[in-house]
C-alpha cells in the first residue's frame, strides 16, 4: 500500500482543498428588474420554477464547494428562510448582513471572518457553466493572488474592459472605452478566486469595488493578478 504523504507542501494543499469556500454577493435590489424584486430579492426570483440562486449553489456544489458565504443587504428574510442552512442541498449556508452597501470587495469584506483559505467570489446574479475546478487549478498553477474570469462581447464600449498582457496577467481596467480605445472585448464575468490575505486592503465598513478599487491597487503594487478567459456560457 502507498503511504499517504505528510510532507508541508501537501499538508498545505489538502488544508486548502479543505476550505475551499465561496462567497455569493445577494445583496443588491434588482432595480433592472423591477417591479418583480419590490418584494422579491433578485437571487430568489424563480427561473425553472426554482429560485435563481439554487442553481449557483448546485453548481457550486458539482465543484465541491460546500461551504458558500452569503453577502446580504436587500431583503434578506426569503433566502434564509428557503435555504436554511443548506442541508437539503449539500452545502453549509452562513449569512452575513451589511448595514448599509458596502459595494462587491467591501461586501467580502464583512464576512472576512468566515475565510481562512483560498475563496471564490461570486455574483449572486449571474448564469454560467464555467468549469470551477479548472479555474482554481489555473489560479494555483499561476500563483496568483487574485484571478478574475473574463467573457468575451460583441459590444465593449457597453461594459468595463479588462486588458491582459503575456501569460493573461491583467494589465489595466478600461471602464465603457469609446470605439477607438477598445483594445479588447474581454470583461468581468463576474467571477473571482481570491486569496485571504488581500482583504487586508480592503478598509472595513467601507464602500469598496473589487473593479474600481481593490484591483486597480493590485496592479500599482505589481501583486500576481491574473484572468482566466472563457466564452463558456
Amino acid at each position: 500500500m502507498m503511504e499517504e504523504c505528510s510532507c508541508e507542501q501537501c499538508g498545505k494543499e489538502k488544508k486548502a482543498k479543505l476550505k475551499l469556500k465561496a462567497v455569493i454577493l445577494v445583496g443588491g435590489e434588482g432595480t433592472r428588474l423591477r417591479p418583480l424584486t419590490y418584494n422579491t430579492p433578485k437571487p430568489m426570483v424563480p427561473v425553472l420554477n426554482v429560485p435563481f440562486l439554487e442553481h449557483v449553489i448546485r453548481n457550486l456544489k458539482e465543484h465541491n464547494i460546500t461551504e458558500i458565504v452569503m453577502a446580504q443587504y436587500y431583503l434578506p428574510t426569503s433566502m434564509r428562510e428557503y435555504f436554511g442552512d443548506g442541508s437539503k442541498l449539500g452545502v453549509k449556508l452562513y449569512y452575513v448582513m451589511e448595514e448599509s452597501p458596502l459595494g462587491s470587495a467591501g461586501a467580502v469584506k464583512n464576512v472576512e471572518d468566515f475565510l481562512d483559505g483560498t475563496f471564490f467570489v461570486l455574483n449572486g446574479d449571474i448564469f454560467h457553466n464555467r468549469n470551477l475546478t479548472a479555474i482554481l487549478k489555473y489560479h494555483r498553477q499561476h500563483r496568483a493572488k487574485a484571478t478574475i474570469v473574463l467573457t468575451p462581447v460583441a459590444d465593449p464600449t457597453l461594459y468595463g474592459v479588462v486588458e491582459t498582457g503575456k501569460r493573461n496577467k491583467v494589465k489595466r481596467f478600461l471602464e465603457k472605452p469609446k470605439p477607438e480605445e477598445v483594445t479588447t472585448n474581454l470583461i468581468n464575468a463576474g467571477t473571482w478566486v481570491v486569496e485571504p490575505e488581500v482583504l487586508q486592503r480592503i478598509p472595513p465598513d467601507t464602500k469598496f469595488s473589487f473593479e474600481r478599487d481593490l484591483f486597480p491597487q493590485m496592479l500599482t503594487d505589481g501583486l500576481p493578478f491574473y484572468a482566466y478567459p472563457t466564452d463558456n456560457y
